[in-house]
């Protein structure tokens, strides 16, 4: 299963090797060029990337025409939370990661992005014990994923 962790961190902050870590389970691996690519491609990816180059609106509303074909799918519920958060609009951002987390739920997976996301927003709000809870579930339940623990740290 693939992760696609929303990252709060700042790119320039951290070196090439926690660049390295991160590129796996993140949209750092992508330039704005590759952004700029996704953005045209007729997938959930499109979306995201409209997203994560400011263009918030365009990408949801590219997102809420692909409801019925993904409402099933966890990781596309996170993608709207992700274009809340970067619209900081943490509540409705952390309404997405649940609705996530229970479509996961109801196919009996688990989809640690969206609990790692409600930590992100939990430290947003200045609640660390929330992000502490967040982050530390979701390292017991993916304990390969390097994110979940840089975040507890």
């Amino acid at each position: 299963m693939k992760y696609i962790f929303l990252l709060t961190l700042s790119c320039s902050s951290m070196n090439g090797m926690e660049k390295n870590i991160f590129a796996n389970e993140s949209f750092i691996k992508y330039s704005k060029k590759t952004l700029g690519e996704f953005e045209k491609t007729p997938n959930d990816l499109q979306g995201v990337a409209l997203c994560h180059n400011g263009k918030i609106q365009e990408g949801l509303l590219f997102l809420k025409n692909q409801a019925n074909i993904k409402k099933d799918d966890p990781e596309y519920w996170n993608h709207i939370g992700n274009c809340h958060f970067l619209n900081n609009d943490y509540m409705k951002a952390k309404f997405y990661y649940t609705v996530s987390l229970q479509t996961a739920e109801k196919k009996n997976i688990k989809y640690p992005s969206a609990l790692n996301n409600i930590g992100i927003v939990y430290l947003s709000q200045k609640n660390i014990k929330g992000a502490v809870e967040a982050f530390t579930k979701v390292h017991q339940q993916a304990p390969e994923l390097a994110i979940p623990l840089y975040n507890l740290g």
